[in-house]
């Protein structure tokens, strides 16, 4: 399906979305939200937007907005927790904040 995701368990939480409905979910529904730039690499993959990207954690799940080519629909994912990805993100926030 999504190069993204294809060795990994998944669940599709929203389909044929924009970005805006996928950010409002993550906004509402996460516990934690990190926001990313443009072509931010999550599990090895860049992430494609046009600003700043969300992306939640929700109890032991990762959410994040993917868009697929023709870049205009996409898919509300959630991903299993992954520690490694986690601890980059959270680093990316400090250092968001010593600025």
């Amino acid at each position: 399906m999504v190069r993204l995701i294809d060795n990994r368990d998944y669940e599709i939480l929203l389909h044929d979305i924009s970005f805006t409905e996928g950010a409002k979910y993550i906004v509402e529904n996460a516990e934690e939200v990190y926001y990313v730039e443009p072509g931010y690499k999550i599990f090895g993959k860049r992430l494609v937007g046009t600003t700043r990207i969300p992306v939640g954690v929700a109890r032991d799940r990762i959410l994040l907005i993917y868009i697929t080519p023709p870049y205009y629909r996409g898919y509300l994912l959630a991903l299993p927790w992954d520690e490694e990805e986690m601890a980059k993100l959270r680093q990316l926030k400090k250092n968001q904040k010593k600025r």
